[in-house]
């Protein structure tokens, strides 16, 4: 394994990302700006990133971006996931994250469906009501009975996002209507749809581990089909059966 060594390092620090303490040294004044609310003081860290040649060689197979700076936080960001799927009961979640009466509600969705647009209406329509956890890749992890939702230093184009936490509350599957309506997901084909967003392991073991995350979510969150129109109303319409 060759590593990275493009650039001079910029600084090597502790970052606690969804309770984890990870050591990184930052060659890039882009990754040092992503990271700089999540760094820490402490010198004790539960492990260490090393983002190599072949690490950034596979991010730039995936993807017609060149910049080296935005593919070494691609491979960054895919080191922390497997290792929070391995060792620490986690997942990934493409999806935006909202917390509202201190609980965190999710929002996922295939790539353009609106999970931005539906951001911006709760924050506009409830302003200091709600925050937002993460706009784009939050980070999910098992602790107990619950399942607890991070921000990540990944918050999407948008950089929708802070360094707070809250215990899962309920998802929602958005997709466009004419007109707003909200219904329990049907369970048949969330197992699915789930694993379709988020990273799927090439290892078996972690395949496993992550069945079972996703297992116990569609088994104990609740999950709703929520269609809506980008409107005002479509909040409320949420919130029908959030405030139940």
């Amino acid at each position: 394994m060759n590593i990275l060594t493009y650039g001079e390092s910029i600084a090597v620090a502790i970052y606690k990302i969804a309770d984890m303490k990870i050591k990184y040294e930052t060659k890039s004044t882009y990754i040092l700006k992503k990271l700089q609310p999540y760094i820490i003081e402490d010198k004790e860290y539960d492990y260490e990133v090393i983002v190599s040649e072949d690490d950034i060689n596979y991010e730039r197979s995936l993807t017609d971006e060149s910049g080296m700076d935005i593919l070494e936080s691609a491979a960054l960001f895919r080191h922390i996931c497997k290792n929070v799927l391995k060792s620490y009961n986690g997942i990934f979640l493409h999806c935006a994250a909202l917390r509202y009466n201190d609980k965190a509600y999710l929002f996922t969705a295939p790539s353009g469906t609106g999970k931005t647009t539906h951001i911006r209406l709760w924050m506009k329509n409830l302003g200091d009501r709600v925050e937002v956890i993460n706009g784009d890749k939050p980070i999910l992890r098992k602790k107990g009975d619950d399942i607890i939702v991070y921000g990540t230093p990944w918050q999407g184009k948008e950089n929708y996002g802070s360094n707070i936490s809250a215990k899962l509350g309920g998802i929602f599957l958005l997709s466009r209507g004419a007109e707003n309506s909200v219904e329990k997901a049907p369970v048949k084909d969330l197992l699915a749809f789930l694993l379709s967003q988020t990273l799927r392991p090439n290892e078996k073991e972690d395949m496993i581990k992550l069945f079972e995350v996703l297992e116990f979510i569609v088994g104990n969150i609740p999950i709703y089909h929520l269609k809506c129109n980008m409107e005002n109303q479509a909040v409320q319409t949420a919130l029908s059966v959030i405030d139940k």
